[in-house]
């Protein structure tokens, strides 16, 4: 069984920028805009395509969730646990 991560405080701590540029240096493509409120970026892997939802601001009421996704579908593209995938999104934080 691989561990999930579910700490409300942990994820919400993960930074929005970090999590766009792995997503870019990892070739997944901005797609557009969802409301104005988050870039979707795709990647297609395994006769999928796999979408992730990157936050424009730290402040959305459901921010954490969308980090908890994020960590997720990376974790299954990437073929590594969530826990690493985490640490490299809480590593060398950027700031808005």
């Amino acid at each position: 069984m691989k561990a999930q991560i579910r700490d409300r405080e942990a994820l919400s701590s993960l930074s929005y920028l970090n999590l766009r540029a792995h997503l870019t240096a990892r070739q997944w493509v901005a797609e557009g805009d969802y409301r104005d409120r988050a870039t979707i970026f795709t990647m297609d892997y395994d006769g999928r395509k796999w979408e992730i939802l990157c936050p424009h601001r730290d402040s959305f009421a459901d921010y954490a969730e969308r980090m908890a996704e994020a960590v997720a579908t990376l974790a299954i593209v990437e073929d590594r646990s969530q826990l690493d995938v985490f640490h490299d999104l809480s590593c060398d934080r950027k700031t808005a």
